[in-house]
């Protein structure tokens, strides 16, 4: 009797291209029903914030840790119907995201923030 070999050898997983990559991440972006819920998850409502809020057009944010500036922009202009002029993100120690959100001059930063009953 002959041992019978086995010829099959382990599978290798799927490798996705760049190319696979890229249109799965442009079907993503281009999504006009994209949620954005989990991007933001509540407004910093300290001393700092709220003067930067009446003085400089700005809010702070507590976004998603692995949001980026772009998908923050998104998310604040869908949430908010507000025009974003300029982002910029801070990881504190505690491993929390803050996003410094400055708004166009077209949008009061103070009218968003009484809407969401901060001031």
């Amino acid at each position: 009797m002959a041992k019978e070999q086995k010829s099959e050898q382990p599978k290798k997983a799927d490798k996705k291209t760049k190319e696979d990559v890229k249109q799965t991440a442009s079907v993503r972006t281009n999504n006009s029903n994209v949620s954005y819920d989990y991007v933001i998850k509540y407004p910093l409502s300290t001393e700092k914030s709220l003067k930067s809020t009446e003085f400089e057009n700005k809010m702070t944010f507590i976004v998603d840790f692995k949001a980026s500036k772009a998908l923050i922009k998104k998310a604040i202009e869908h949430k908010f119907n507000a025009k974003v002029n300029s982002i910029n993100t801070v990881i504190t120690l505690e491993g929390i995201k803050k996003a410094y959100v400055k708004f166009d001059k077209g949008v009061n930063a103070i009218d968003i923030a009484t809407n969401l009953g901060m001031i």
